[in-house]
Order: C-alpha cells, then sequence, then structure tokens
C-alpha cells in the first residue's frame, strides 16, 4: 500500500513498521486507544477559572494539555469544547486509515 510512511528521529534505528495488514490496524487502532484517554480527559475536566487554578492545573496536567495545539505566542487557556473537537478529529482521521486499509 502506498500513501502511509513512519517517521521516526533515527536515533535507535527505523523506528516501528508494522509488518502486515494485521500489524498496521493494530499499530492504528492503539494510536485510537492512546485518543481516546486524551478525549477521556478533556470531558472529565473543570475549566480552570483563576490564575492560581490555571497554572496548579498545568503542573498537575500539563502532559495533556500541552498537546492540543494553540495559536502561538498567545497564552491561551485550552476549552474543553476545543479540546474534545481536536481529538475527535484525531480519532477520525485514524478511523479513515483503519478503512483504507481494510
Amino acid at each position: 500500500m502506498v500513501g502511509i510512511r513512519f517517521f521516526s528521529c533515527g536515533c535507535s534505528g527505523p523506528g516501528y513498521i508494522p509488518a502486515d495488514k494485521e500489524a498496521l490496524i493494530k499499530y492504528f487502532q492503539n494510536i485510537i486507544e492512546q485518543y481516546n484517554k486524551e478525549l477521556d480527559f478533556w470531558r472529565n475536566r473543570i475549566e480552570p477559572i483563576t490564575q492560581a487554578q490555571k497554572s496548579r492545573e498545568q503542573s498537575l496536567y500539563g502532559k495533556y494539555i500541552n498537546k492540543v495545539p494553540t495559536e502561538r505566542g498567545k497564552k491561551q487557556v485550552v476549552t474543553n469544547l476545543q479540546a474534545i473537537d481536536y481529538w475527535l478529529k484525531k480519532i477520525q482521521e485514524v478511523e479513515k486509515q483503519i478503512k483504507m486499509i481494510k
């Protein structure tokens, strides 16, 4: 199949490349699982209001918050709605890839 590329930094070899169609589907399903965990965080999150809450949230949950792209140079709080929309689109992209493989 042409059109799917796998990239890595090359530091420790070429990285993971699925051997067959089933392995590729499993690889994409694992990505969907990871994206669903991100989605769960945003669905359960209570948006911070005060600066203290924003700072605390950034230190505790930065690994989730920093994965959602925002406009460069602007210090803005990512809303739950923005993040949920972002992760749903990412899941749809992967599901589309799986459909193309099958």
